[in-house]
């Protein structure tokens, strides 16, 4: 499969892109949205600065998680693996 089509495959498409918007949509909509008291919900906060950085942050962070996550569980596995194949 090679290490590229892994680490998209598993620490992208397997890690990054669900718990990274799962978190980010818990943190920064359904929170602040729904659970404060106010009626109609305050979505003023979706253009203040805090909540660009941390959405750029999280386009970048979860991301190079989802790499060392691929990239651990690949020499994890070669380790693994590797020493049977002879």
């Amino acid at each position: 499969m090679g290490f590229h089509k892994f680490a998209v495959a598993y620490g992208l498409r397997g890690f990054a892109l669900p718990a990274g918007l799962s978190v980010w949509a818990i943190t920064w909509v359904v929170v602040p949205v729904l659970f404060v008291p106010a009626s109609p919900p305050d979505v003023s906060f979706l253009s203040t600065r805090r909540f660009w950085l941390a959405t750029l942050a999280s386009l970048v962070l979860w991301p190079i998680g989802g790499w060392l996550l691929a990239k651990w569980e690949w020499t994890r596995n070669e380790r693994r693996f590797g020493k049977t194949q002879t």
